[in-house]
C-alpha cells in the first residue's frame, strides 16, 4: 500500500512536465503509465535503468524511475505498444521454456490410474498435442474436429421451380484446454483448464407435399470439464485428470509429459 501510494504521488508530480518532455509531437495522445520490470531487473541487474532509458529514447518516449525496476513512461499508444513488444521479447529470451505433451486416452473398466501417478501408454491415444510453453504463459492445446451440419433451409425461387439451400453451421468435437506451467522445488506445477466434447448428429427428414423430403440435422453435444493443477516431475507422463466417458463403462484419462528445453 505504501509503495502504491508513493507511485501515485510521484506520477501526479511528474505528469505535466513529464509529458511535455517526452519527445513526442504536439497534438499526439500522450499518457503516463507504470511499467513493472522487476522480473527483468533480476536478469539485467544494475543495467536495467540503462536498458529502459535506451528503449524509451529509441521510440521517443519519456522514462523516469519510480523504484528499482519500476518506471513511469510517458508515451503515445503506439510508443507504449512498441515498448511492451520489446519487453515481452526480452522475457521470452530469458524465461524457462518447456516441451509439453498433452495426451487423451479412452479406458474401460474399473482399474483406472490415480491422479498424479505415472502412466505407460500401451496403445494408441485418442489425441496427442505438443507445444512449447514459456513459464508463466498460458497456451492453448486443441485436438478438436469441426463437425458440419445442416441447421436450416433457405428457399430459393426461380421462374420455374422452388428449391432449398442448406444453411451449414459448425460445432467442435474433441479436446480443448489451456495449460500453464510454473517451476517448483524439484519439479514443476501445471495448471489445466478446458473441456472434452463429443458430438453426434441426427438426421431429420421433413416430408413435403408431393412425396419429396428435405434433410435437416440436429447436433447433440456432450461435454466434460477439466480443471485443476498437478505437480509433475520432468520427463514423466503423469495423469492430471480422470473423467467419465461418453459411453457406458468408458473413462477419459488426461496425462501430461513436460521436459525442459535448452
Amino acid at each position: 500500500m505504501i509503495f502504491a501510494t508513493y507511485c501515485a504521488a510521484t506520477l501526479t508530480a511528474l505528469s505535466p512536465a513529464f509529458l511535455q518532455d517526452s519527445g513526442s509531437q504536439p497534438g499526439q495522445d500522450l499518457s503516463v503509465t507504470v511499467l513493472d520490470t522487476r522480473d527483468l531487473a533480476e536478469i539485467f541487474g544494475d543495467q536495467i535503468d540503462r536498458t529502459m532509458n535506451s528503449l524509451c529514447a529509441m521510440v521517443g518516449a519519456g522514462c523516469a524511475s519510480l523504484a528499482d525496476g519500476v518506471y513511469a513512461v510517458g508515451a503515445t499508444p503506439g510508443q507504449a505498444e512498441a515498448i511492451h513488444e520489446v519487453l515481452d521479447g526480452m522475457r521470452e529470451l530469458h524465461d524457462n521454456r518447456y516441451d509439453t505433451e498433452l495426451v487423451m486416452i479412452g479406458m474401460t473398466g474399473l482399474d483406472l490410474p490415480n491422479i498424479g501417478s505415472s502412466l505407460t501408454l500401451t496403445g494408441d491415444a485418442a489425441a496427442r498435442v505438443r507445444h512449447s510453453i514459456r513459464e508463466g504463459a498460458s497456451v492453448g492445446f486443441d485436438a478438436s474436429t469441426t463437425i458440419n451440419y445442416i441447421a436450416d433451409l433457405q428457399p430459393v425461387v426461380s421462374d420455374s421451380a422452388v428449391g432449398y439451400a442448406p444453411g451449414i453451421e459448425q460445432v467442435l468435437s474433441g479436446l480443448q484446454a489451456e495449460v500453464s506451467i510454473s517451476s517448483t522445488l524439484g519439479g514443476i506445477e501445471l495448471s489445466l483448464r478446458g473441456s472434452v466434447t463429443d458430438v453426434s448428429v441426427a438426421d431429420v427428414n421433413l416430408n413435403l407435399l408431393g412425396g419429396d423430403s428435405l434433410l435437416l440435422q440436429v447436433p447433440t453435444v456432450s461435454s466434460r470439464s477439466i480443471a485443476g493443477s498437478q505437480k509433475l516431475q520432468f520427463g514423466e507422463l503423469t495423469v492430471v485428470s480422470v473423467l467419465s466417458g461418453f459411453e457406458p463403462g468408458e473413462s477419459i484419462v488426461i496425462a501430461v509429459r513436460v521436459s525442459e528445453l535448452p
